[in-house]
């Protein structure tokens, strides 16, 4: 943007000579954020999503009298069509809903189970630790204590044994009616993203870059001469063919500009849609295909497992302050508690004047010490969420923590003033490098507001 009043230059007019005298030292007032983009504001209604297609069907749903809720799911549906490699039906949601009257934040867990008849013991006997990585020795050659024997974990989070009891689409459903304004019919929020799949849309540069860099993984599930799902003709761009002009069989992805046309997606959404997510997904012909998919390359998944998915969780969120702020998240098996306890340390460190929290705001991204404190809290929450984050209805019982013991400032400002070092690195906890995500905000022209996270899962936490 042209920096048309001059920015930091003053100037001044000698009225005898008509002198005008400048000032190129005066660096002037400073804009209060350091972003490039200034944010957002609307007074009818706000959606933010990583795919303009899936706004505008967000703000079709608005302008036509929906609520919050209802954007949300109509966005979620419309980005299982238009950014699989990030998300979809096959995988989780996780959502915060903001209820303007009663000012009170609640959750949902849209995420499924592990297969019943999956155990450690056929997981450890499926993926042991390959000869050279299993070693649990110090160097003076003493043994280290395992209290769990381990297992391959690449080959494990890569295999038919790490797929889970798909939640979204109950999530979708649950969103629907727990907090849907009653104006739209389940199918009618589906049928945009359905139109989508079915009509065909343009695949964006950076979609493009991250779907193509992901067909190996669906490659390697594929027989020889079978169709791989996702990929499109080199050639004839304006059909779903899997094809390429020679008639070989195709396995790429789509290019940037290209048309991708999915008629079986628009399937699997008009059947969720007309018939819920029991008959219409868990116990219809997806579901059925799932389970075939899953047995047929090793898991143990069973159409029970899928019927047994008769519900999300409805938890309480869980919440902490930064400076004087109240941030929300869900609750374990979700990961937000990393974000919760990093934002707790920072805040501890803040208050102790270990950190200049005036730097940490007036510019943190030109202040090494503050991107050390931001990292270093980072690690901390993702070290309690490696440790204590899995199956909500068997953490409890098994580890003898609860969330509020997680979010306890005590407990944080502890291991803060414990672990951290201003000089170097010294806290254990990292982030799984990888990125299976979608997260969305819509708020609605009554202050109802949603966060919402539709994600695919590499391994199993519940």
């Amino acid at each position: 943007m042209a920096d048309w009043h001059g920015g930091g230059i003053r100037t001044s007019t000698n009225h005898g000579s008509g002198h005008i005298n400048i000032d190129r030292d005066n660096d002037g007032p400073e804009l209060p954020f350091c972003g490039r983009r200034s944010p957002v504001i609307c007074r009818n209604g706000c959606v933010a999503t990583s795919q303009p297609l899936a706004s505008s069907i967000g703000l079709r749903i608005l302008w036509e009298g929906g609520n919050a809720a209802d954007a949300a799911v109509a966005i979620a549906a419309a980005l299982a069509v238009l950014e699989p490699c990030s998300t979809g039906l096959g995988g989780d949601m996780f959502c915060l809903y903001y209820h303007s009257q009663t000012a009170k934040v609640t959750a949902i867990n849209g995420s499924g189970k592990s297969p019943s008849h999956l155990t450690l013991e056929r997981v450890q006997a499926d993926f042991p630790v390959p000869p050279a990585n299993n070693n649990h020795n110090h160097k003076d050659g003493s043994v280290l204590p395992v209290a769990v024997p381990v297992v391959d974990e690449d080959a494990f989070g890569f295999s038919a044994h790490a797929v889970t009891v798909p939640g979204a689409a109950r999530g979708w459903e649950d969103t629907w009616k727990t907090h849907g304004s009653g104006k739209f019919t389940f199918a009618a929020l589906l049928e945009p993203a359905a139109q989508l799949a079915e009509d065909g849309f343009v695949v964006s540069t950076v979609t493009s870059h991250h779907w193509c860099s992901g067909m190996h993984l669906i490659q390697r599930w594929c027989q020889e001469g079978e169709p791989v799902p996702l990929s499109v003709g080199v050639a004839n761009q304006n059909t779903s063919s899997n094809k390429d002009e020679y008639g070989n069989q195709n396995k790429n992805g789509p290019k940037p500009g290209q048309i991708m046309v999915n008629p079986d997606m628009a399937r699997v959404l008009r059947e969720l849609g007309r018939k819920g997510a029991t008959d219409g997904f868990y116990l219809g012909t997806t579901g059925r295909a799932i389970v075939d998919a899953v047995q047929r390359h090793g898991g143990t998944m069973t159409l029970d497992d899928l019927a047994q998915h008769t519900s999300s969780l409805f938890p309480t969120p869980m919440s902490t302050t930064y400076r004087h702020v109240r941030l929300w998240e869900c609750p374990p098996n979700g990961q937000g508690v990393a974000a919760l306890v990093a934002l707790a340390g920072l805040d501890e460190l803040e208050q102790c004047g270990m950190v200049d929290d005036h730097k940490q705001m007036k510019d943190p991204q030109k202040d090494a010490a503050a991107w050390h404190a931001q990292f270093e809290m980072m690690r901390l929450g993702f070290d309690d969420a490696r440790r204590y984050v899995g199956d909500p209805s068997d953490t409890h019982t098994s580890t003898n923590v609860d969330n509020d013991w997680l979010t306890d400032r005590q407990r944080i400002g502890d291991r803060v003033n414990t672990h951290f070092n201003p000089t170097k690195a010294t806290i254990k906890g990292d982030p799984t490098p990888n990125s299976c995500t979608v997260s969305f905000q819509v708020v609605d022209k009554q202050g109802n507001a949603i966060s919402f996270v539709n994600r695919y899962a590499y391994d199993s936490t519940a």
